[in-house]
């Protein structure tokens, strides 16, 4: 008869008398995909919080996205102002900007992890970094210290990724 845990913490139900108050490796329904044990509470917690993250990360990177495409002269000057990339042209931008907002929906949906968590990760490193100017003076450029937490949120989903399961159209 298997050993049966209930709320994988409380008493073992495998024997009469058993007294166990350990977490049992063998309660399946306390695993997370890597074999560690985590109580239900905890497991719809990390998910929701980890999904909270996704959906908000996305909502940032798709406006930055959509900026390319819908306000190429806007883009321009940022490109010129903070990477030093003059002369992006209108079409380049539209290129650049469909396309990375291809990849920031497959990072919505949980697709293709690795590639596309480490793009947002990637991506918003750079912008964060190419900002540092804006950070020695933290009072005139209040909305760019905004980028610092939303930095630890992309480390945080590249880290847990395959922890990150709710609504995903990814197996994992």
């Amino acid at each position: 008869r298997p050993h049966v845990v209930h709320d994988c913490f409380n008493v073992c139900s495998r024997r009469a008398g058993c007294s166990l108050s350990l977490p049992d490796r063998a309660c399946v329904q306390c695993r997370d995909g890597r074999g560690r044990m985590m109580s239900g509470s905890v497991e719809n917690k990390l998910q929701l919080s980890l999904f909270l993250l996704r959906v908000s990360v996305f909502v940032v990177m798709a406006m930055w996205s959509l900026d390319k495409i819908l306000a190429p002269d806007h883009a321009a000057a940022v490109f010129e102002n903070f990477y030093f990339i003059s002369g992006m042209g209108a079409g380049i931008l539209l290129v650049l900007g469909v396309v990375q907002l291809a990849i920031e929906v497959a990072f919505l949906l949980g697709l293709w992890k690795v590639w596309t968590y480490g793009f947002v990760l990637v991506t918003h490193t750079i912008s964060t970094l190419s900002s540092w100017q804006q950070y020695l003076d933290p009072f005139n450029n209040m909305l760019f210290l905004a980028a610092i937490p939303m930095l630890a949120a992309c480390i945080a989903l590249f880290l847990l990724r395959d922890d990150d399961r709710m609504w995903t159209l990814s197996k994992s």
